[in-house]
């Protein structure tokens, strides 16, 4: 079970650094303007989601190494 986890563990990480790198490529190829997203102001709701898509799979790394039981 343990391998399970790690496997698993690494394959969230994996997914959390390449939305980084997506992110990071952007800003460096001149896509980015601050402030904005594709021409549009960016408001506190847009921000909020961006960092909901971020935390969900450092909680999938979080919950695959803490949780014992099989999900199936």
């Amino acid at each position: 079970m343990e391998d399970v986890q790690i496997i698993l563990s690494a394959l969230w990480v994996a997914i959390v650094l390449c939305y980084l790198y997506g992110d990071i490529f952007s800003i460096i190829a001149g896509d980015f303007t601050q402030g904005e997203i594709d021409g549009k102001p960016l408001t506190e709701t847009m921000v909020l989601i961006m960092a909901a898509i971020m935390v969900v799979p450092i909680i999938m790394v979080i919950l695959t190494l803490m949780l014992d039981y099989p999900a199936l």
